[in-house]
């Protein structure tokens, strides 16, 4: 498969100073070092990490970290994302959310490597006495991905 270097993305480059960031930093990349994911050669996923709820503003902060298995550098990202809980039974909704990271945002994404996010989602239906979620206990889906790749323009996957 093959190892997947995580990183910042370019506008979160600064906040490497931080203990807590060079920490996650470091947590995620072992995590990612440990496991083996089937990732699809010409595509970008997201892996999700975990879900912190927020029960006063209906808030899911979906952390997770998009991978770039294109096989080329990107420098912008645009697509949709969209979450349940993986319970069948559940009455939980999430509002599904369209992302465009530009280039001054993003960087340039090697392939091979992903960039953590931490995506706040609007939800409701969520257990009262539970805050977080394992990344077992969520499902995410990405769609109608578009790149752009160095050099190129308008990818579509």
């Amino acid at each position: 498969m093959g190892q997947i270097s995580i990183v910042l993305a370019n506008a979160h480059m600064e906040q490497l100073k931080d203990e807590g960031i060079q920490r996650e930093l470091r947590d995620v990349q072992t995590f990612f070092d440990a496991n083996d994911f089937p990732f699809k050669d010409g595509t970008v996923n997201f892996v999700i990490l975990r879900g912190l709820y927020n029960h006063i503003e209906k808030i899911m902060t979906i952390v997770g970290v998009f991978v770039n298995k294109t096989g080329k550098t990107i420098d912008e990202l645009k697509g949709t994302v969209a979450f349940d809980l993986a319970e069948e039974k559940s009455n939980a909704k999430f509002a599904e959310l369209d992302f465009h990271f530009q280039s001054n945002f993003l960087g340039k994404l090697e392939k091979d490597s992903g960039f953590i996010i931490h995506i706040q989602v609007p939800a409701s239906g969520l257990d009262k006495n539970k805050d977080v979620y394992n990344a077992t206990e969520l499902t995410g889906e990405v769609k109608g991905v578009e790149i752009n790749t160095v050099g190129e323009s308008n990818n579509t996957q």
